[in-house]
């Protein structure tokens, strides 16, 4: 264990994966992020288009003098899947199509008793959650509300009074006749940002760790097989071999090591060699000196010896 721990290999792979992870989790949370703004603006777009078609098919029942289906086209409006409700609200905030006011209203404007409704049912009114946007629909900005868990949408779309409404409805000059309020389930919508969440951390997951690896084979290609080559020829060095040398051809500060460490080595050879030249000549000097004897060598010849030695 405490030789893994010594290891600067192991030391630089835990140091990129401490400098991964939280490049992984700030990621992850982006694309986690931008999966669900995705989805919410489609989600929206999906309102707002079927929002329009609505509002224009309701145009044209109106027009052709059919306002007495309306109510029942809205009902099968709602029974379509994806659809939770479709209900057109008048600009007080009451629902339209359930009691006579407006009949009466456009009645009593035209003169006679054009529009008549059999059936009668209590008018339902804009829920307090769904109030402030639809003030501002009412005012003819159309406005989206999401419910806190993200699985359902209001879209409220105003509708506008044509040139052509005035004929019945000419009492009232808001420009705005009522609001439409669809309300969608978006729980497909997120199904389909989970998968895109999960691709994309995929593909994040896939990339980092390439990323990981190409750090660290570079790492050790260009500093840990180097240092490795260093450290083995300096154990040799201490082992009494001489004959390795590293021969990093390297600019840097690696090969300027190595450089500096082949040059050490071959100063380090040199002075071996001179001192082992240096011990063979005293070694031959002390062998003549025996060879001669101490008695036919005189004093100015031992001294003349000792300094050729030294």
């Amino acid at each position: 264990m405490k030789y893994w721990k010594n290891r600067l290999g192991v030391k630089l792979a835990v140091t990129i994966t401490l400098i991964l992870i939280p490049m992984l989790l700030a990621s992850f949370l982006w694309f986690e992020y931008r999966a669900e703004t995705m989805v919410k603006n489609e989600q929206e777009v999906r309102g707002a288009q079927v929002a329009e078609s609505l509002v224009a098919t309701l145009s044209s029942i109106m027009l052709s003098g059919n306002a007495n289906i309306a109510h029942f086209w809205l009902k099968r409006v709602a029974s379509v899947p994806g659809v939770e409700s479709a209900k057109i609200f008048r600009t007080d905030g009451v629902e339209a199509f359930q009691d006579r006011a407006t009949l009466d209203q456009v009645n009593s404007y035209i003169g006679k008793q054009q529009f008549v409704r059999a059936t009668v049912e209590q008018p339902g009114k804009i829920s307090a959650e769904l109030l402030a946007p639809f003030n501002m629909a009412s005012k003819g900005k159309a406005n989206i509300r999401h419910s806190k868990d993200n699985e359902h949408l209001n879209y409220m779309s105003p509708i506008r009074a044509e040139g052509a409404c005035m004929g019945c409805h000419g009492y009232d000059s808001n420009p705005i006749r009522g609001v439409l309020v669809l309300g969608l389930t978006t729980g497909s919508y997120q199904v389909t940002a989970s998968e895109i969440k999960r691709d994309m951390i995929n593909v994040l997951i896939l990339i980092i760790a390439l990323f990981g690896l190409t750090i660290w084979l570079v790492v050790r290609r260009k500093i840990l097989i180097p240092l490795e080559t260093i450290t083995k020829v300096a154990a040799n060095i201490r082992q009494g071999d001489l004959s390795n040398s590293i021969e990093l051809n390297r600019d840097d500060e690696l090969g300027l090591v190595a450089s500096t460490f082949d040059l050490l080595v071959h100063d380090l050879k040199q002075k071996i060699l001179h001192e082992a030249d240096q011990r063979k000549c005293q070694e031959a000097i002390t062998d003549a000196v025996i060879s001669l004897g101490r008695e036919a060598a005189g004093v100015p010849l031992l001294k003349h010896i000792g300094e050729l030695s030294m």
